[in-house]
């Protein structure tokens, strides 16, 4: 081979290897060190060698270190994440050798350094232990800078350019996979896809509450890395200015005969991480204040050995992390024998778990959930729910009905209480319909084309029940309250149409309440196809209640604006997308005008999104601004409520996501988009499992902290997410 492809071999290889580890979600950086020196004679120049005995590993219980030097010396070292240094507070120093430095913590960084008798000094080096049996100490990531858990997937878009080459665009993936077990200890899979991989690497993480450390990976291409795991890539206790080794090794095998001799050459390798800073970054997927700025220092040397002629390339990497999504920007530029390449990885879009919330506890109500509403049923002040089940299809829907849930006000919640209503019960509201001061459930039922009303006796318990019939063939999926006539007493809309699957203008029911919990006949006005969901508003801001609704089949949202004496308007679409599901009424940008989110699934390609409808307060609203969830086909969104869950005073989306995959975020989960205030969302989503594929959310404070929290009906039982938001 001829030198300069030796070089360009080179520099192919340091490419190679800053792709693989920048880009992954968790790693700043992943290399790399160079070399000591040797001997000490008088007058010589050459700086002492240290070395750490044992070396780097994964052990399964306490060591005890020695460091020792080629020549009398004195020793310099720590093991808190900061640099050693001569006269620094964190340093110790002794003549060499340096015995039983005491090795317990789960994971250890120690940086060392030595200097000879004649002054001459050796470049710091590093070695990471990693004992399965021990427990770190440290911080925590407080700002979850490396959010590691299952599922998270980060999208990203690459642009590379290199000399000689013409510039070239791609995407990139990375997800948290799983886990894997290392000599004892449990590491996270971080797993890169993209087309310019042969195959998809896997990279074996390990976060504890110190920091987070590489313990290899399964690039088969990648002859070096592995050589010298475990090393650090962060410590959360880092603050600007400071600075470590990750490694500084010389000799290492560089799994290449580049120099056609028949032997693999030999590499030295150092890197330096410096923690620069708090920055604002700007990327496709959003801005990002507070991000951590980390900037890598990797040199690299390959040894020709034919003729011991050195190759020398080098790279410095900038790196940007955002609080609470990880990695959002990398910018890599590499140079080796006059040739030069530049890198720049930029974050598009993420879903990352929602810490915000805790892990779902299910609760058993009756046959197949469907839909949750949420009152205080017997008047302790406390939020209770009323769980509409659509019953068992094999027995004709015969157990259908509604459960009630009393709360105790920590979050958790009785047993539930099953009354029976109509067949198939699909939506429930909560009012007081006979002005007794206590809370009554009216329930739709598809099944039996009818509206149970159940009058609660204030104690958790309800009375005899009353069917209000709709016309004939019209199922009902929907139901609300509103004062539709401005009379005080509380009036029924409910969506109704001709079964699921019939395209068949649909209507929205009114029935006006005579405020005894007696309703007047329901006067019908025309949809769209398959109506789904209906929702309260004053869309025209004119004081009187005006109605948004779902159309399944019509891919629209119908507008009715209210007359105030319980009539409305003809109906007016507002196209949306395909399959629209559910709508909720907010004011998404602050304007004081209600706007509308709606749940959309767009089958043909594949684009399960949420809606946003800007109100213009006149009754129309802006063209519809999407917000994917998921592009893959079988997700589905059956439910959205608006709701401010990460205590910013800034209103999110919560959203029913049925989903496609066993695990991580195209499971069953509740969704949340993060709002800006300005009526736009962060593309960035986070997801919250749930056993069973969610139906429907609702939002109530049900541990009493002030908090809202969520409740999902998930077909299989009902799943409550507590807000852990400090």
């Amino acid at each position: 081979m001829k030198p300069t492809e030796a070089k360009n071999g080179v520099r192919r290889h340091l490419q190679a290897m800053t792709a693989l580890d920048c880009i992954s979600a968790l790693v700043f950086l992943v290399f790399l060190t160079s070399c000591g020196g040797g001997g000490g004679s008088p007058g010589d120049t050459t700086p002492p060698a240290t070395t750490a005995s044992p070396a780097a590993g994964i052990y399964g219980s306490t060591q005890l270190i020695t460091l020792a030097s080629n020549e009398p010396a004195t020793i310099y070292y720590s093991a808190d994440g900061n640099m050693p240094s001569i006269g620094g507070s964190n340093t110790i120093s002794g003549p060499s050798p340096i015995r039983d430095i005491r090795v317990s913590s789960d994971t250890t960084l120690l940086q060392f350094f030595a200097v000879g008798s004649f002054g001459n000094r050796e470049p710091v080096k590093s070695e990471t232990y990693v004992v399965s049996t021990g427990a770190a100490t440290g911080p925590g990531d407080t700002q979850n800078y490396f959010p590691s858990d299952s599922g998270n997937l980060w999208g990203t878009w690459v642009t590379n350019t290199r000399t000689g080459s013409p510039p070239d665009a791609y995407p990139n993936s990375m997800t948290i996979s799983g886990t894997k077990e290392i000599n004892g200890v449990t590491a996270v899979v971080s797993r890169q896809s993209n087309p310019r991989h042969i195959m998809d690497v896997d990279e074996y993480l390990l976060k504890n509450s110190q920091g987070v450390t590489y313990l290899g990976n399964n690039d088969q291409f990648d002859a070096i890395t592995n050589q010298f795991v475990p090393y650090q890539v962060a410590f959360f206790q880092s603050q600007p200015g400071s600075s470590f080794v990750q490694a500084n090794k010389a000799g290492l095998d560089y799994g290449s005969d580049l120099d056609g001799d028949a032997k693999n050459e030999t590499v030295d390798l150092k890197s330096i991480v410096n923690v620069k800073g708090l920055e604002t970054v700007t990327v496709p997927a959003g801005i990002f204040p507070n991000s951590v700025r980390i900037e890598t220092d990797l040199t690299l040397t390959v040894t020709l050995s034919s003729n011991k002629e050195k190759i020398a390339a080098t790279a410095i990497q900038t790196q940007w992390l955002a609080p609470g999504i990880g990695p959002v920007k990398t910018v890599t530029a590499m140079s080796a024998n006059g040739l030069s390449e530049t890198e720049s990885e930029e974050l598009t879009a993420a879903i990352i778990a929602a810490t915000f919330l805790r892990p779902a506890t299910s609760l058993t109500a009756g046959s197949m959930p469907n839909s949750v509403a949420v009152g205080d049923f017997n008047n302790d002040g406390k939020l209770d729910m009323a769980v509409t089940n659509q019953g068992d299809p094999s027995k004709g829907f015969a157990d259908s009905g509604v459960s009630v849930l009393l709360g105790d006000g920590t979050g958790s919640f009785g047993s539930a209480n099953n009354l029976s209503a109509g067949t198939f019960a699909i939506s429930a509201a909560v009012g007081d319909f006979n002005l007794d001061g206590k809370a009554d459930l009216a329930v739709a039922n598809f099944g039996s084309a009818d509206v149970t009303i159940l009058p609660g006796n204030g104690d958790g318990t309800f009375g005899a029940v009353t069917n209000l019939p709709l016309a004939a063939n019209l199922n009902p999926t929907s139901i609300v309250t509103g004062d539709f006539n401005r009379d005080g007493k509380p009036d029924l809309a409910v969506a109704v149409g001709y079964g699921f699957s019939n395209a068949t203008p649909g209507h929205v029911s009114i029935l006006l309440g005579n405020g005894d919990g007696t309703f007047v006949a329901a006067t019908n006005y025309t949809v769209g196809g398959a109506p789904k969901s209906v929702a309260v508003g004053d869309f025209n801001r004119d004081g009187t209640p005006d109605l948004a609704v779902a159309n399944s089949l019509g891919g629209s949202i119908s507008i009715l604006l209210g007359s105030g004496t319980g009539t409305f308007g003809a109906a007016t679409d507002v196209a949306v997308g395909d399959r629209p599901e559910s709508v909720v009424v907010a004011d998404f940008n602050g304007d004081g005008t209600p706007d509308l989110a709606v749940a959309v699934n767009s089958f043909l390609i594949n684009n399960a999104n949420v809606c946003i409808l800007l109100g213009r307060g006149t009754g129309s609203f802006a063209a519809p601004t999407p917000f994917v969830v998921d592009q893959v086909l079988g997700a589905y969104l059956h439910s959205v409520a608006a709701v401010d869950l990460d205590g910013d005073g800034i209103l999110d989306l919560s959203v029913a996501k049925e989903g496609t995959g066993s695990g991580g975020p195209r499971s069953n989960n509740v969704s949340v988009f993060l709002g800006n205030g300005t009526g736009s969302f962060s593309p960035v989503i986070r997801f919250a499992p749930v056993d069973g594929a969610p139906a429907s959310v609702a939002v109530g404070d049900f541990s009493g902290d002030g908090k809202p929290d969520i409740a999902a009906a998930t077909v299989a039982n009902v799943a409550v997410l507590l807000n852990a938001t400090p």
